[in-house]
């Protein structure tokens, strides 16, 4: 059985490369540890938090997890897209983990600024996620 943030991530990235629309604007640009000459636009994998949800029936946790958009441009238009598809694929995914279940799966913070050093759009999503030991 994997870790279960480990399980989750693996989950999550399968989960949006497998999403024509997002690989259509991204292309490879889904990253753990983004190339230092990574082509706008792209997503990567921010913070990750694991809480403890078990029961005295059932094993289970809480995770938060965040993900970065760097959209570049000069509208915020292609993040608040991106964002937007990131929210709806992953809320609809099965997300299949080894020795896990997911229960829910909810987008509950969604921010796009400037980012001054780059003059870059800089999306932020964060996720709440319950799991089950399956």
């Amino acid at each position: 059985m994997d870790n279960a943030q480990w399980a989750l991530q693996k989950a999550v990235y399968t989960a949006l490369k497998s999403s024509l629309e997002i690989v259509s604007r991204l292309g490879d640009g889904i990253y753990d540890d983004v190339p230092r000459k990574a082509n706008y636009p792209y997503v990567s994998f921010g913070q990750s938090v694991e809480r403890d949800l078990s029961s005295s029936l059932e094993d289970g946790s809480e995770h938060s997890i965040t993900l970065h958009l760097w959209s570049g441009g000069k509208s915020r238009k292609l993040a608040f897209e991106i964002m937007d598809r990131v929210c709806q694929v992953l809320e609809m995914a099965a997300l299949p983990m080894n020795g896990h279940h997911l229960v829910n799966m909810r987008c509950e913070l969604s921010r796009v600024s400037r980012d001054p050093s780059s003059q870059s759009f800089h999306g932020v999503l964060r996720f709440r996620v319950v799991l089950e030991q399956s």
